[in-house]
């Protein structure tokens, strides 16, 4: 089962904002594939739960985020299974 979850990014405004968070996030723990969209601001993350549950993702992913000179307005995440 892939589990996904999204982000509401503010400050991205280009293709190599994307490029940055994707490579960031995807160094994460349970990351299987990274796609940021500073279009819509969004970056949505697919992970394996046998390593990481979606909160942990969340906040490690918040902290990186921030780190990388972006915000997450609230920490807000939104969490989905497929």
């Amino acid at each position: 089962m892939s589990n996904l979850v999204t982000l509401r990014v503010e400050g991205m405004d280009c293709g190599a904002c994307e490029r940055r968070l994707a490579i960031v996030l995807g160094r994460l723990d349970g990351v299987g594939h990274v796609d940021a969209d500073h279009a819509s601001g969004l970056v949505r993350m697919r992970f394996d739960a046998a390593c990481t549950s979606a909160e942990a993702l969340g906040r490690q992913a918040v902290g990186r985020i921030e780190a990388a000179g972006f915000t997450v307005p609230g920490g807000q995440t939104q969490v989905e299974s497929s």
